[in-house]
């Protein structure tokens, strides 16, 4: 390893852990880190961090995820077909899609006033979780797309346990993966909720969205809101301006005010990228930290000082980064197709053929003399065309005959 990469590396390594030093003596935990994925990004949350939460939307519908038993996913399948094909049910049942053993697309219908809508459900099992989507309603027009769309999604989607990070391109779930590295104008959100183990009412959000359309910006909204006008002998501005993390460029705000009850502060903070449209490495992603978090909105103290916060807060932030993938491994090269034969040499493959002569297609078994090629020629007289009469003239004679790939299905091949 060239030494200036490696004096790079240390570097980077000591200053993580100095981060975490801080992080552990100015706030009272530990300083270890615990990384999770989410969306297609990585975030480290402090160890004391424990999810409570978490909601993803692929394909503009949002994914259930649940532990069950394959007699549970099949039972749960059962019920979903049953409910198409009850009569009172808004949408009708229209047809079931077998996606390999373990995934099924079921496909609705009504007629309206407007014309006829579709939904689409999905369940797909793996490792001992289900997953299950149902959306609606979709155009006629757009269910050919839509059903490829969704069986792609079927047939990628797998169970991923909490800490573990893929290394190839797609989209972390709760609890889940999508295996997916095309550029397809997808509607996908990922977004994950904690909470402090010994501070439950520190909650702590991150969420990224694909972006289609430019929205205001963090701080454009915080001034359209009024809010820090309105309550500036309350509210504290403790820190607000643009931040850029890693690559993205963002906006930040840290503000403190007074609790519900007047006995502390509570305080909000919060991150925002607005990335690029229509980028899925770069989407919008928001990370807030609220305190004080109560029952029926009230806002009671906080149990973390505002200093001790906003340096959580910055090691949550900095550590917010796309999530490193291999590219996946090519295909094995295919082997040199034979060479052109001519009638009579000996098939040395067992596929389909080409007769360059004619353009007929056969399939040909390795050993099997190359067969000659055969002529059709179909009679034309003014006196057959009188008639109607339709003479075909066969005969057979030398031809040559080129390598046409692996066999097709039968019924093709006449």
């Amino acid at each position: 390893m060239p030494a200036a990469r490696l004096n790079g590396l240390l570097c980077l390594a000591l200053l993580n852990l100095m981060t975490l030093s801080t992080l552990a003596t100015e706030t009272g935990m530990d300083g270890r880190m615990k990384t999770y994925c989410f969306g297609r990004h990585l975030v480290d949350m402090p160890r004391e961090a424990q999810m409570i939460g978490g909601q993803n939307e692929y394909l503009g519908t949002q994914i259930n995820a649940e532990k069950m038993t394959r007699e549970a996913f099949a039972q749960l399948v059962e019920n979903g077909i049953a409910k198409r094909k009850q009569v009172e049910d808004l949408y009708a049942y229209d047809k079931e899609i077998a996606i390999g053993d373990n995934g099924v697309i079921v496909l609705g219908f009504r007629d309206a006033s407007r014309g006829r809508a579709h939904s689409i459900d999905t369940f797909k099992f793996d490792k001992g979780w289900g997953f299950v989507t149902s959306s609606d309603p979709y155009r006629s027009e757009k269910m050919d797309s839509l059903t490829e769309k969704f069986t792609r999604y079927v047939k990628a989607v797998r169970y991923r346990p909490e800490y573990d990070i893929p290394k190839v391109p797609g989209v972390c779930l709760v609890n889940g993966f999508i295996a997916n590295g095309e550029n397809t104008k997808i509607y996908e959100t990922a977004a994950l909720q904690f909470n402090l183990k010994d501070n439950p009412d520190v909650v702590i959000r991150i969420e990224s969205e694909r972006s289609y359309r430019k929205w205001p910006s963090l701080l454009e909204k915080l001034k359209e809101s009024g809010i820090l006008k309105k309550y500036a002998n309350k509210i504290k501005n403790v820190r607000s301006g643009k931040r850029e993390v890693n690559g993205m460029h963002g906006e930040e705000f840290l503000l403190a005010f007074p609790s519900d009850d007047q006995t502390g502060t509570a305080q909000d903070f919060t991150w925002e990228t607005q990335g690029e449209l229509d980028n899925p490495d770069k989407p919008t992603i928001q990370l807030s930290i609220t305190t004080g978090e109560g029952v029926f909105g009230v806002t009671a103290a906080s149990s973390i000082e505002t200093a001790k916060l906003v340096k959580i807060f910055d090691a949550i932030v900095g550590s917010i980064r796309l999530r490193p993938t291999e590219e996946p491994a090519p295909p094995p090269p295919q082997s040199k197709a034979p060479p052109t034969l001519g009638s009579g040499d000996a098939c040395p493959r067992t596929g389909l053929w080409r007769c360059l002569e004619t353009g007929e297609k056969r399939r040909l078994a390795e050993g099997q003399p190359m067969p000659e090629a055969r002529y059709t020629k179909v009679a034309r007289g003014w006196l057959n065309r009188l008639r109607g009469v339709r003479e075909v003239f066969s005969h057979a004679g030398p031809g040559h005959w080129k390598w046409a790939g692996e066999t097709p299905p039968v019924a093709s091949l006449e």
